[in-house]
């Protein structure tokens, strides 16, 4: 499947593309331990979990083919924000996160052109 396409299969696809592009980015380049992918709550989805040696960081994934609507970290409001903050809490509550120090909220955006990364921006949001 493309993800150069405007329906809604194709948008499954560009989120799909972006999140496997910010796992291999977290594990090759910054060396995280990605935990959990697409995790489900009641109140939303957690895109990534991952661990550094010291934290447990929940990451929130923006993909998008064009800025038409805006850039990608644009995309997360607060009400967005709230709910992922919620999450996050939520998930470190129920399960044993080990020895980790911090718990952590970063989003990372990215746009896209055909199948090339054009730009990319990871950005801490929320140390809890």
């Amino acid at each position: 499947m493309s993800i150069e396409g405007k329906n809604s299969h194709d948008s499954i696809a560009v989120g799909r593309f972006g999140e496997l592009f910010v796992c291999s980015y977290l594990t090759r380049c910054l060396g995280w331990n990605v935990v959990e992918r697409n995790v489900r709550s009641r109140y939303g989805e957690i895109d990534i979990v991952a661990k550094t040696e010291t934290a447990l960081v929940f990451v929130e994934v923006k993909t998008r083919q064009s800025n038409d609507f805006g850039a990608p970290l644009e995309a997360l409001g607060d009400a967005q924000l709230a709910r992922l903050v919620r999450q996050a809490e939520g998930y470190a509550a129920r399960y044993d996160c080990g020895a980790v120090q911090s718990v952590c909220l970063d989003v990372v955006g990215l746009s896209i052109r055909q199948k090339y990364v054009v730009d990319f921006q990871h950005v801490r949001i929320y140390p809890m």
